[in-house]
């Protein structure tokens, strides 16, 4: 015990010298004394030790001389001229308080004439913790460390141990922080911190600094996480590993979302989803905002319409209007889901928007939710002025399609010949074109096109298959006889 009495009161003298205080006589006569009775009167230098008084009674020379009640000492104030009474807890309240309020120097102050005047009371190594985050909060992070490592040593409580484990190793981050690599310093904190059993039993004061330096360790390595997701696979592991090991109820959702949006620029959706919808879940209105919004594009290329249409219908209750291509995608997940007449809707309402006008899926989604609605194609919406683009092949002979097989269901067999024919045009290689040719003949037929029908019956029976050239055959000895008739009347 000597030896460690010592060593607190080297310490203690480092600790005021830093904190920039001086040590009054009434410190100097508790020092002194140390090594007696803590219940034992003190005395300052010159001057007789004041008493706690009976107040019921006059005041007598033997009142005068008793010893103090138990836990309580004396000592006298800086100016030596006035004696005060005290007893450890109200030096330890009076402590608190003036932390509280901001007067860290006499909390540190009131601090240090605890631990020399009661070294046997049970809040002891409590009185260096405290006087730990004092000096944390000074600016003195050297002494800081000393401080808790002390209340680790005369303390016997758990919460108490644990918490001054708990600021040593936020310093001890910190201090690896600003030497050295950001994401292992993390990791070294975190494994630290999440091992420290104590910290679940009492600590709670510690929470909302431990969520506060985690956030500083999430942005201390989130600059540099773009460049070295691209460059070190491993780095995705190493990250994804540090979000596991952090407590969910601290997780900084912020961080959720921007992982999930690195994430899924790298393609890596199944991971980048399951970040996005813990902040779906979990996150603020903003962040959810932002969350859906990509959320809906990993949707849309799963083709996972079901959870597409109820993310963008949240959007719409929770942010207002969509963009014209979300009510695109809108439209096709209606239609997907089985309500055409709902997906004719958000379809017409994007497809008026420029922004989307040269989206052939779209113009193709909206003519089939017009096939199965039984709706007419709007008037206001022009599908040859998209065709008339410059769109990529496989595009546009999908919107053909479609357009084809509703204006054949509309009865339109003119316009849906037309369309049939565009499609096979140059496919002469295709394995769809004699099916393409045969609907484009049937078409010509059924408009009383006779001519182009022909036409089309005779590129059929040039086909290689038997099934193809036996229907051209049968329909062009009646189409003969009819072009032959229609010729002679002309």
């Amino acid at each position: 015990m000597g030896a460690h009495r010592g060593l607190i009161m080297v310490l203690l003298a480092l600790v005021w010298w830093l904190a920039g205080g001086s040590w009054g006589p009434g410190a100097a006569v508790a020092s002194s004394s140390r090594a007696n009775n803590v219940n034992k009167p003190r005395r300052a230098v010159n001057q007789p030790a004041a008493t706690v008084q009976d107040k019921s009674g006059p005041e007598t020379s033997t009142s005068k001389s008793a010893a103090p009640f138990q836990n309580q000492t004396t000592i006298a104030t800086n100016e030596g001229r006035e004696l005060l009474s005290l007893e450890p807890q109200d030096l330890l309240h009076s402590a608190r308080e003036q932390a509280h309020q901001g007067q860290l120097e006499q909390s540190g102050q009131s601090l240090l004439r605890f631990i020399n005047l009661f070294p046997a009371h049970p809040q002891y190594g409590q009185a260096f913790l405290e006087l730990g985050k004092v000096q944390s909060r000074l600016g003195q992070r050297e002494v800081a460390i000393q401080c808790y490592q002390l209340a680790t040593q005369f303390s016997s409580q758990p919460q108490v141990v644990g918490g001054a484990r708990f600021h040593l190793y936020t310093l001890d981050f910190y201090r690896q922080l600003e030497q050295g690599d950001p994401l292992k310093a993390f990791q070294h904190y975190l494994t630290r911190v999440v091992n420290l059993r104590e910290l679940d039993q009492g600590t709670a004061g510690a929470r909302e600094e431990l969520q506060s330096t985690l956030a500083r360790a999430w942005e201390a390595i989130t600059p540099s996480l773009a460049e070295s997701f691209a460059d070190n696979p491993q780095a995705i592991e190493d990250v994804l590993k540090l979000w596991e090991q952090h407590p969910v109820a601290w997780r900084p959702w912020p961080v959720a979302l921007f992982l999930g949006k690195l994430l899924h620029s790298k393609g890596l959706n199944t991971a980048a989803q399951e970040f996005l919808e813990s902040v779906l879940e979990l996150g603020h209105g903003p962040q959810r905002q932002e969350a859906r919004r990509y959320l809906a594009d990993i949707y849309w290329e799963q083709r996972d319409f079901a959870r597409l249409e109820k993310s963008l219908q949240q959007w719409q209750q929770e942010g207002g209007p969509l963009s014209p291509e979300c009510l695109a995608r809108l439209g096709w997940a209606q239609l997907a889901t089985g309500r055409p007449s709902e997906a004719v809707e958000s379809l017409q309402k994007a497809l008026q928007l420029a922004q989307v006008a040269q989206c052939p899926e779209y113009w193709s989604a909206l003519a089939q939710a017009c096939q199965q609605s039984g709706h007419q194609w709007p008037e206001n919406l022009a599908w040859q002025e998209v065709l008339g683009q410059n769109l990529p092949t496989a595009a546009t002979a999908k919107l053909r399609q479609q357009l084809a097989r509703y204006y054949l269901l509309q009865g339109d067999y003119g316009q849906a010949a037309q369309l049939y024919q565009q499609l096979t045009d140059g496919q002469t290689n295709n394995p769809a074109t004699p099916v393409g040719t045969a609907l484009e003949a049937l078409c010509h037929l059924k408009a009383g096109q006779f001519p182009q029908a022909q036409q089309a019956f005779q590129a059929l029976a040039q086909s290689n298959e038997h099934l193809w050239q036996e229907l051209a055959r049968i329909h062009l000895q009646g189409l003969n006889r009819q072009v032959a008739k229609s010729y002679k009347n002309f």
